[in-house]
């Protein structure tokens, strides 16, 4: 999965087949890979955005406000080498999403920083959704995708077992992970369609956490009580 985000990239060259990409592109493939460790940060906005292929006038447009949301603040002038990692992809993230290209990648890194700088980040992605612009995220996490794509696809040692509508791509996903999956031959394989060795023999009907009513969230730590229905289909060994 995160091959292929390198093949839209361009940092790889697909073996066989073209990939095809309409408009300016932005990748969070490794926030802060891509920049050159012996310039400071200022000067890897400005090349990050030229490599992009943002002229430099816009990048002065909006260059406040790439330092103002990635709070690196005094540091912008020190060498990139002396940041930390979490420096590094704060300012990784700020740049690749203030330049608001036509198409962004993310890979997988959208955790960064304290729990703040998370909720920044998470309230720049929304945006960028709502501002209609194409978004392609390799994600383990069934809720990610569920909250901020359109159409999932499901891939399994480099085979497309699955592509449409998400929630029904987190079911292929998790039922994959138990092994009951596998990818079918290229010339069987469907769109929207995925290939059982195994039917389930057990199917999640509904699960419900039981918050309390004074009670508007819950913290690292906390006990979460919740309920789970399942329809049992024949005889087997089965843990919830």
């Amino acid at each position: 999965k995160s091959t292929l985000l390198k093949i839209m990239a361009g940092t790889l060259r697909p073996t066989e087949g073209r990939i095809r990409v309409r408009g300016r592109m932005s990748a969070l493939l490794e926030l802060g890979a891509g920049f050159h460790p012996d310039l400071t940060g200022r000067e890897n906005i400005y090349l990050n955005a030229s490599i992009l292929g943002f002229p430099k006038a816009h990048v002065d447009e909006i260059f406040d406000d790439i330092v103002a949301f990635s709070e690196i603040g005094e540091f912008i002038d020190m060498q990139v080498k002396y940041y930390s990692s979490g420096m590094a992809a704060r300012l990784g993230f700020s740049v690749a999403t203030n330049l608001e290209p036509d198409v962004l990648l993310v890979d997988e890194v959208l955790a960064v920083g304290d729990e703040a700088f998370q909720l920044k980040c998470m309230e720049r992605i929304h945006r960028f959704r709502e501002l209609d612009h194409t978004m392609v995220i390799v994600s383990h996490g069934p809720g990610r995708v569920r909250e901020l794509c359109d159409r999932a696809a499901v891939l399994q040692r480099g085979e497309l077992l699955f592509i449409g509508e998400p929630r029904e791509a987190i079911d292929v996903y998790r039922t994959a992970l138990h092994g009951k999956l596998d990818a079918a031959p290229a010339d069987q394989r469907d769109k929207g369609r995925y290939y059982v060795k195994k039917e389930n023999a057990v199917e999640l009907v509904e699960a419900q956490v039981l918050k309390p009513p004074d009670q508007e969230a819950f913290s690292p730590g906390d006990r979460v009580p919740f309920v789970v229905r399942y329809k049992v289909r024949e005889p087997c060994e089965f843990v919830l």
